[in-house]
């Protein structure tokens, strides 16, 4: 890879996966709950700086994982916790 950003060594990552219940009042309540550790690598895509409304530095990350768990990955699930084994 160019520029030397892509980690070849396996790393463990955490799935949190999205729960939504609904409290007493009414209102959904989201709550995220760990789902599995599974080995993955990534690399580093792009780095933005925003300046309007606030300053802030989006990082993007690409990863990837094995086929088989691909049962654990979705949109609505959060990965969190990325560890190098």
């Amino acid at each position: 890879m160019s520029a030397k950003t892509f980690f070849r060594f396996s790393h463990n990552i955490d799935v949190y996966q999205k729960t939504t219940s609904t409290n007493a009042a009414g209102q959904q309540v989201v709550t995220y709950t760990k789902t599995a550790t599974i080995p993955a690598q990534f690399q580093s895509i792009t780095s933005d700086r925003r300046i309007e409304p606030y300053v802030a530095n989006i990082d993007e990350y690409e990863f990837y994982i094995s086929y088989q768990d691909l049962s654990y990955i979705s949109y609505s699930n959060r990965i969190q916790n990325v560890v190098d084994r």
